[in-house]
């Protein structure tokens, strides 16, 4: 049962949440890696592994570089996994990637509030910054990374509620359910061929990767 592992959720997702972004960016954040814990302390691996690979592939459309603005789809993938443990995966992937998606925003969301703290804080620092005072710079650190393990943990929190909320209600009707896991999944294929294309750029990449589907499919098929 879910119920003897939920705890352990709060603690992981403060880890995938600072390593998006802060400490220790090693990939602890990838959803694959975040939704195969989540599912491991659950007791379902086998649904974490399932939800991870579908955020995933909504995350390569993501380069998290610089200033801009993405999902924490990491976060999201523990919240889908909650709502897919023990659960069948026909009937719970479109719910449980319904519910990812929208916490993996709300992550988002949160990347901007704790990067607009941190501005107003180096602002209303800056002689002492200027003036070359290490205490004030290591205690900006400090501070910067308590923000974003409290948006994790605070994200993390708003995720198991509205998955358990999600598995109380559950979807109204098996056809319901199943053609809501075919939009899921087809929206996450989408997202991953548009994120490859714009990595690809125009030519020779487009044509490369062209070729490389075309294979690809052809091979499938065969098989």
């Amino acid at each position: 049962m879910i119920e003897s592992g939920i705890w352990l959720l709060l603690p992981w997702g403060v880890v995938v949440g600072m390593d998006l972004t802060t400490v220790p960016q090693i990939g602890l954040s990838r959803p694959l890696v975040a939704g195969a814990v989540a599912g491991l302390l659950l007791g379902d691996v086998q649904a974490g592994l399932m939800i991870g690979a579908v955020l995933e592939l909504f995350a390569l459309d993501v380069l998290p570089v610089g200033a801009s603005k993405y999902p924490d789809y990491g976060l999201g993938a523990i919240a889908g996994a909650t709502v897919l443990a023990n659960a069948p995966i026909a009937l719970g992937l479109g719910l449980a990637v319904f519910v990812g998606l929208t916490v993996a925003y709300i992550g988002g969301k949160g990347i901007h509030v704790v990067r607009t703290g941190n501005t107003a804080d180096v602002a209303a620092r800056a002689r002492d910054i200027d003036s070359g005072r290490a205490s004030v710079v290591n205690l900006l650190h400090a501070r910067g990374l308590l923000r974003d393990a409290v948006r994790a943990a605070a994200v993390t929190g708003i995720g198991i509620v509205l998955a358990l909320v999600a598995r109380n209600l559950g979807p109204p009707s098996t056809r319901v359910a199943v053609m809501a896991t075919l939009v899921a999944l087809g929206a996450a294929l989408a997202s991953s061929m548009g994120g490859a294309v714009n990595v690809a750029g125009r030519t020779p990449g487009v044509r490369m990767y062209i070729i490389g589907g075309t294979i690809g499919l052809a091979w499938l098929v065969m098989a």
